[in-house]
């Protein structure tokens, strides 16, 4: 279960600004972009960092989980294409090389603290 791993990174991430910043009240919200090839399991994300903050100020946060899909540009033809599966082939001209663009985001975009 990588999803706790990626946990301990967001609450890493964010403990960090709050300390860098002085800011000490509760966090409520947390804005994550994931990219579809991180294979995460929201439900599970949450259950982790759930277990991780328990009496810090990111006790009770909700992740807010923009997914990313996957996307390239064929290196042939240079036409841009979203996949929802394999096999990663143009449909213009069947090239199966691709410069992937998205859909290996992991980032902490942003975060809400308690007013």
């Amino acid at each position: 279960m990588h999803e706790l791993g990626i946990a301990s990174e967001i609450v890493s991430v964010v403990t960090d600004a709050l300390n860098n910043q002085s800011i000490g009240r509760p966090v409520k919200k947390i804005r994550l972009t994931i990219g579809e090839m991180r294979q995460i399991v929201p439900d599970s994300l949450q259950f982790c960092f759930d277990s991780l903050t328990r009496d810090t100020l990111l006790e009770n946060a909700r992740l807010e989980i923009r997914h990313i899909p996957l996307s390239g540009t064929c290196s042939s033809c240079g036409r841009e294409i979203e996949f929802t599966e394999p096999p990663f082939r143009c449909p213009d001209c069947s090239g199966t090389e691709m410069q992937m663009q998205h859909g290996f985001e992991l980032d902490v975009t942003s975060f809400e603290v308690e007013d």
